[in-house]
């Protein structure tokens, strides 16, 4: 959003270690309020939570894909098997094993670069709980 100037409105960035409850408290109040105001995506730290939210937003009336896009990071094989298909951003897991051995491998030859870390990209899966927003 920042490299095409979008706005990012504080309150819709929210931080939770999701407490049973709390999705249901955070779509509940954005069901009530004017649609023009809310959001029409939801990015979440885990597959698992991603999925807990498309059934919460199921519940209050939100349609997924189409007025509230869910998007969650992992790429469980369950994203695929559910309905609607969790688009998520999946991370390759043999890319990240390979690299962690030759981390450990620096760590114990002791050539490691200092810090011992790397980023891996991870893979955009879109699936069917992603898409244009639609008017509500």
């Amino acid at each position: 959003m920042q490299s095409l100037q979008l706005p990012i409105a504080d309150r819709f960035l929210i931080r939770s270690d999701y407490p049973d409850g709390e999705i249901d408290r955070i779509l509940r109040s954005w069901r009530q309020s004017a649609p023009v105001s809310r959001p029409t995506a939801v990015i979440v730290v885990a597959d698992y939570i991603a999925i807990a939210v498309v059934r919460a937003a199921e519940r209050h009336g939100f349609r997924i894909g189409e007025t509230l896009s869910v998007v969650g990071f992992d790429g469980l094989p369950i994203g695929q098997i559910i309905r609607p298909a969790l688009t998520t951003l999946r991370q390759p897991m043999q890319t990240i094993s390979q690299a962690l051995l030759e981390l450990f491998q620096d760590a114990l030859t002791g050539s490691a670069a200092d810090p011992l870390s790397r980023l891996i990209k991870p893979e955009l899966v879109i699936r069917e709980s992603s898409g244009s927003p639609k008017n509500d």
